[in-house]
C-alpha cells in the first residue's frame, strides 16, 4: 500500500527565506495494484503549505505534490540544523466498497487495522545560490531536468525562472525535440525578484523502449532557455520582439541556459500511466548553435 516517493532522500529549500516564497516538488508513484489514499502533513505546518495535501492515486497513476516554504521574517540560524519533517501516509483502497471520503473516521479505521504505511522525509536548507556576474535569472533545477518514470508514459516536471536582477527580464524556452515535449508557457516577462513556474510535459513513447534506448533519448533531448533584460522602451514589446531588438544589438546582452534531459532508472517502480497536467502551450525548436 506504501506509494514511491520521487526523489526521497530529502525535501531541500535554498536560502534566503526573508524576500519570497521557496518551492519544491515531490512526485507520488502508485505501483500498487489498488488505488491509494494518501495524506501528506508537516511538524512545522505554519512555514509550509502543500498542495495537495491528500488524495486517491488509481493504480499505475502519478501524482505531483507541491511544498512550498513560506517567506519568514528572520532567516533560520545558519548553525542550528533544520528539524522540519514531513510525514507522508499511506492506505490502499478497494473498490468492492465504492467511493471513499478520506475524513478522519477513514484514517482512524486503517489507524486501529494497521494499515497504514508511513513515510518521513527530513527537510534541509541549502545555501544561496551565488550569482555570478551579470547573471539575471536562477533556474531551479540548475543543471539538468529530471523526467521520473516511463517514457511510455505522460512524464511532467517543473521548471522555476527567478528573476534576480533589478529590471524586468524575458524569457523564451526551446527544445531540440519539438515533437515529444509541451511547455506551458514557453516564454514571458518576469518582474523584478519575482518567478515563473514553468510546466514541462513529455508526451508518451508510441512503443515501449529498452534502457539503451531511453538514455539515447536523454542524451539527445535538451532544452535551451534564453533570458534579456527588458528596456524601458520596449515595456510594450512583445517577447519575440525584444528578443528580436536584442539581437541586433551587441550592446545587449541575451543569456542561454542549457538544460539536458534525463530519465531516470528506477527499476521495479516504473509504472504504465501518469497522471501527467496535459499542458498545452507552442514550444520552440532549439537551434544547433
Amino acid at each position: 500500500m506504501s506509494l514511491v516517493i520521487l526523489p526521497s532522500n530529502s525535501i531541500n529549500f535554498n536560502r534566503p527565506f526573508t524576500k519570497k516564497p521557496r518551492k519544491c516538488l515531490r512526485t507520488l508513484v502508485n505501483n500498487n495494484q489498488y488505488a491509494v489514499a494518501f495524506k501528506a502533513k508537516t511538524n512545522a505546518s505554519q512555514l509550509y503549505n502543500i498542495k495537495p495535501n491528500s488524495g486517491i492515486i488509481e493504480v499505475g497513476k502519478t501524482l505531483n505534490v507541491v511544498i512550498t516554504k513560506v517567506v519568514v521574517t528572520e532567516e533560520p540560524p545558519l548553525d542550528v540544523p533544520c528539524t522540519d519533517k514531513f510525514l507522508f501516509e499511506s492506505a490502499g483502497i478497494s473498490k468492492l466498497f465504492g467511493v471513499y471520503k478520506l475524513d478522519a473516521e477513514f484514517w482512524e479505521k486503517r489507524k486501529k487495522q494497521k494499515r497504514i504505511h508511513h513515510r518521513k522525509i527530513p527537510v534541509e536548507f541549502l545555501p544561496e545560490i551565488e550569482t555570478t556576474g551579470g547573471e539575471i535569472v536562477h533556474l531551479y533545477p540548475s543543471r539538468v531536468l529530471r523526467f521520473w518514470g516511463s517514457v511510455t508514459d505522460d512524464l511532467e516536471t517543473t521548471l522555476t525562472i527567478d528573476n534576480v536582477s533589478t529590471e524586468p527580464v524575458a524569457y523564451k524556452i526551446m527544445t531540440s525535440n519539438i515533437n515529444d515535449f509541451l511547455v506551458y508557457p514557453n516564454m514571458g516577462r518576469i518582474e523584478p525578484l519575482e518567478e515563473h513556474e514553468i510546466i514541462i510535459v513529455r508526451k508518451k513513447a508510441k512503443v515501449d523502449l529498452t534502457r539503451d534506448e531511453i538514455e539515447g533519448i536523454g542524451r539527445a533531448d535538451k532544452f535551451r532557455i534564453l533570458t534579456t533584460t527588458i528596456p524601458i522602451k520596449h515595456n510594450d514589446s512583445s517577447i519575440d520582439d525584444v528578443f528580436a531588438w536584442a539581437d541586433l544589438r551587441p550592446d545587449h546582452k541575451v543569456y542561454s541556459h542549457k538544460l539536458p534531459v534525463r530519465y531516470p532508472d528506477y527499476g521495479e517502480h516504473h509504472h504504465r500511466h501518469a497522471d501527467a497536467r496535459h499542458a498545452r502551450g507552442d514550444v520552440t525548436r532549439m537551434s544547433d548553435e
